[in-house]
């Protein structure tokens, strides 16, 4: 039986008839002799490999099931140098709101500016939707902050005080074949979080005007609303539409404001997460005031 040359050989020897004198190039062989040293450099490396390419998953994921409170920004922490194709983060959108300007740093350096642009939405409650933007940025491993420029991205305990945030990309640098000694773990959630329950049948309801936004109690435009207690939630709506909703169990106090030791027809709600909700009852007593403040207590009990 003859022997027979390995293919890479064999094209080199045809090619030699053909080779130039010496000194002189000839690409046609110079490729086989490069291909026969590219095989050969691959089957002599057998401990290192380069990452193959993969489609976009999800690389992590902080949303959770607890009810949400209010932050401006989110952070994602890369582990290891990484593709980030796009992000999702939950946030409270206003009526007719459908972008949300941001910028993406690493420390004191703005990487990037952009805008979210608004997603799926919650079916019962609608101003909670997606915020979702397309990043397309190669980026070392580190710590990045999103900052919107609004607070109302969703945050909780679970979250650790920092925005919800879901990031699609892929790892891109080339990986050795035994597995690093401590590899992160991160812990299953679910794709959305809990929807607060709606408030059932007997709901303490109160007609009140929240003070946000410059809103003075003498305001002739008075935008009022409904403050309700029920199925252990408290909702705040205006004109038939969300604005506030969260767990009875996250308040920690509801009093009337006093201003210089006096009472004032004001009363303000605080969470445990430090932020506090201000609201005044339309009639300006402060007897009424004290009523709605007492049922409101009892109602959370």
């Amino acid at each position: 039986m003859k022997a027979r040359l390995p293919l890479c050989l064999a094209v080199i020897v045809i090619l030699l008839p053909s080779i130039p004198a010496l000194g002189e190039e000839s690409s046609a062989a110079t490729v086989a002799v490069r291909s026969c040293r590219t095989l050969a450099g691959a089957r002599s490396n057998e401990n290192f490999y380069a990452a193959p390419a993969s489609e976009s998953t999800v690389i992590s994921d902080n949303w959770n099931t607890a009810a949400c409170g209010f932050t401006d920004n989110a952070v994602m922490n890369l582990s290891q140098p990484t593709h980030v194709d796009r992000v999702d983060l939950w946030y409270n959108w206003s009526a007719g709101e459908t972008s949300l300007p941001y910028t993406l740093s690493s420390g004191t350096s703005v990487l990037r500016r952009g805008a979210f642009r608004r997603g799926n939405c919650d079916p019962y409650q609608t101003a909670w939707c997606e915020a979702l933007d397309t990043i397309n940025m190669d980026l070392a491993a580190g710590s990045y902050t999103f900052r919107a420029t609004k607070e109302r991205l969703c945050q909780n305990a679970g979250s650790r005080g920092m925005g919800m945030i879901r990031v699609h990309g892929r790892v891109t640098e080339a990986v050795t074949v035994s597995p690093p000694a401590t590899p992160e773990v991160r812990p299953a959630v679910p794709a959305t979080p809990e929807v607060v329950p709606a408030p059932r049948a007997g709901a303490v309801s109160f007609d009140v005007i929240q003070l946000e936004g410059g809103i003075r109690i003498l305001d002739p435009k008075k935008p009022h609303g409904i403050l309700s207690v029920g199925g252990g939630a408290m909702r705040f709506t205006r004109g038939g539409k969300e604005i506030l909703a969260f767990y009875t169990r996250d308040i920690k106090e509801i009093d009337v404001t006093s201003v210089l030791s006096i009472k004032t027809a004001s009363f303000h709600v605080t969470l445990v997460s430090g932020r506090t909700l201000n609201f005044y009852v339309p009639s300006l007593k402060v007897d009424d005031c004290v009523r709605v403040v007492k049922s409101l207590r009892q109602a959370i009990r």
